[in-house]
């Protein structure tokens, strides 16, 4: 099985003690379009189809993506599109949307794929906080240190962003932003139907991105090797 085929299947791991585990150890951690027709097109019925149709639909980006010059491409690719508070909501807004819970857990998960898949298809970093290679995978420390009072149950609430008067606001990706829109819908219909527990287990595949920083001892995971190994997924569906 190769890694595609690992991100179209479906996992039969469960969740288990050492997921609520990585929540109670302490850690001080230092207008592109994608045709939805597409889908219709295919008429996939099963949740196994819908995900490579949503990763076929990722390489159209891709391939639209590769008449950007040389130098705008270096240009966007040192920009940020979001922040990890907005994705989180976007992901939890689609799950209250379809009656699904997030675990802290899951919905970090979701984030850090999320970045793999904008950065190779939109080039564009998705948001500018490093992501860190911990225990449990790849961690984006903010949205730990935001939900990790949930532990293992639902999220219920949204992510805050506050400014130094200490107001809070409820930060969101950008409506004109149609191609982030549609890329996040994307990676939410491929991977939603994964459990906390499949998805580390995913993002701790031999050759994975947090899996080669991990084996030299790296903190961060670098954006070479995200970017790499979301290319390497693209490619495997020429």
């Amino acid at each position: 099985m190769n890694d595609l085929e690992r991100h179209i299947g479906v996992f039969s791991a469960q969740e288990n003690d050492l997921v609520s585990d990585y929540w109670t150890r302490t850690k001080d951690p230092r207008e592109l379009v994608i045709f939805d027709s597409l889908s219709d097109a295919f008429g996939y019925q099963n949740r196994q189809s819908n995900t490579q149709a949503a990763l076929l639909q990722l390489a159209l980006i891709n391939e639209t993506m590769k008449s950007v010059s040389p130098v705008q491409r270096s240009k966007r690719i040192q920009e940020s599109l979001s922040t990890p508070q907005a994705v989180a909501n976007f992901f939890l807004q689609m799950a209250a949307d379809e009656g699904k819970n997030l675990t802290p857990l899951k919905l970090i998960k979701l984030v850090c794929i999320a970045y793999g898949w904008v950065l190779v298809t939109l080039e564009q970093r998705l948001f500018r906080e490093r992501i860190e290679a911990w225990s449990f995978g790849p961690v984006v420390p903010s949205l730990y240190h935001e939900f990790k009072i949930y532990r293992k149950q639902p999220i219920d609430r949204f992510a805050l962003d506050y400014d130094f008067d200490g107001n809070s606001t409820l930060p969101r990706v950008p409506a004109e932003n149609s191609a982030l829109h549609q890329v996040l819908t994307k990676v939410w219909d491929m991977y939603k139907h994964l459990t906390a527990a499949q998805l580390v287990s995913l993002t701790h595949e031999v050759g994975s991105p947090w899996s080669q920083a991990t084996s030299v001892g790296d903190r961060y995971i670098d954006d070479l090797l995200i970017r790499d190994h979301y290319e390497s997924l693209l490619e495997q569906l020429s």
